[in-house]
């Protein structure tokens, strides 16, 4: 198994999740992948490759959320939801 090359950072006020690369596994009870803030800054979550699979719990839940800028570049991306009324992106 790759290991995935991912990073969440804190820099100039820029609060970010950010994949590049690898095979990653998310069991979610609440957001599957969420970059956000606490006070102010640009919020990005970006995603340039890799495989990714979100297994996503009842409730208010989200599989790729941003409270800021969302970049699906590359890779692929599935979700598990247990009904069809799970979102899978939400970005505000």
């Amino acid at each position: 198994m790759r290991q995935p090359h991912c990073s969440t950072d804190v820099v100039g006020g820029w609060w970010s999740v950010r994949i590049n690369d690898g095979l990653i596994t998310i069991q979610a009870s609440d957001d599957g992948n969420n970059a956000s803030q606490k006070i102010g800054g640009v919020v990005r979550n970006e995603v340039n490759g890799g495989t990714i699979h979100v297994s996503m719990a009842n409730g208010d839940t989200d599989a790729f959320d941003s409270n800021g800028d969302l970049y699906i570049i590359g890779g692929t991306i599935t979700v598990e939801g247990p009904s069809p009324s799970t979102p899978s992106v939400q970005r505000n």
